[in-house]
């Protein structure tokens, strides 16, 4: 029997609280994204509800562009799961992707996750790329001091603010490499959802002073919070470490407290922020198609 679903509203913040208290050891991210979810015009909530209208299961959906869908959030009272409740809110944020051109939607897995990765494997998810968050601390938080005193010894290499006529020999260079067929042509624009990269993501990138270049290859980084985010790189196995070493030189320019690059497991690219005291983990991208019913 089909559970009751419908959008979510802002009576439902108390009871989504409560769903998502202990997901994970150190909490649940919805909470921090309720405000910014409820306001988003590109996305939905949908909530399973009881016989009383209390939210007893959640999934999110949005879209990343005209076609490409990103699904997340999905959530189901321990009482009520096994019973089809994922499964349903899956389908039915996909049929409201579907209704608004998406052909296309991903989500990402931690590779520890093993559950999960079943479930979505169940609901006609596939993998389709596999990625490695790399952190490490910079600053005062730097858990790597090198050289004169303790301070940490710049590399020879510095990326600077790339101007925006550098976008399409980059791209044109990514789109030539063996990190973008890792990728499946896949980037992070913000946060932790994937889609397909353009070229016009550099030009923009280049706008807000975030798309950087230098001779190990370019980048796109900037600050969030006290985080310097690594979104996408274009680089070589010979100058990967160069790469690496630069971005952290440039994340130390600013008053954050860590590096986060989120990279396409290419073993040559991760080694290399591997070298420069990043820890890794590891991610997997799923993607499902969205077919349209035969009329």
């Amino acid at each position: 029997m089909p559970f009751l679903t419908r959008p979510a509203t802002e009576t439902d913040r108390a009871a989504i609280r409560d769903l998502t208290r202990h997901t994970f050891s150190w909490g649940d991210y919805v909470m921090r994204n309720w405000d910014e979810w409820m306001a988003d015009p590109a996305g939905t909530m949908l909530v399973a509800v009881d016989t009383e209208d209390i939210a007893i299961g959640l999934t999110r959906i949005s879209m990343l562009s005209s076609t490409e869908a990103w699904v997340q959030a999905t959530r189901v009272h321990q009482e009520h799961r096994r019973q089809g409740m994922a499964h349903q809110l899956v389908d039915e944020a996909i049929e409201w992707a579907r209704d608004r051109g998406a052909t296309v939607a991903r989500l990402v897995i931690e590779d520890w996750n093993s559950a999960s990765i079943g479930h979505v494997e169940r609901l006609g998810f596939r993998k389709v790329s596999d990625w490695m968050m790399a952190e490490r601390g910079v600053g005062d938080s730097s858990p790597v001091p090198e050289g004169n005193g303790g301070q940490r010894v710049r590399g020879a290499e510095r990326l600077r603010p790339a101007p925006g006529a550098e976008a399409d020999p980059a791209f044109m260079s990514w789109q030539r490499s063996p990190l973008a067929r890792a990728a499946r042509g896949l980037f992070p624009p913000r946060g932790w959802r994937w889609r397909a990269l353009e070229v016009d993501d550099l030009r923009e990138s280049a706008r807000a002073s975030e798309f950087l270049t230098g001779r190990p290859g370019w980048a796109i980084g900037g600050v969030s919070n006290d985080t310097f985010e690594v979104r996408w790189v274009e680089t070589s196995p010979d100058d990967a470490y160069d790469l690496a070493r630069s971005l952290v030189d440039a994340a130390s320019d600013h008053p954050v407290e860590r590096l986060e690059a989120k990279l396409v497991d290419v073993d040559w690219l991760t080694q290399a922020f591997r070298r420069v005291g990043c820890k890794l983990s590891g991610l997997h991208v799923f993607e499902r198609a969205i077919t349209r019913p035969i009329e």
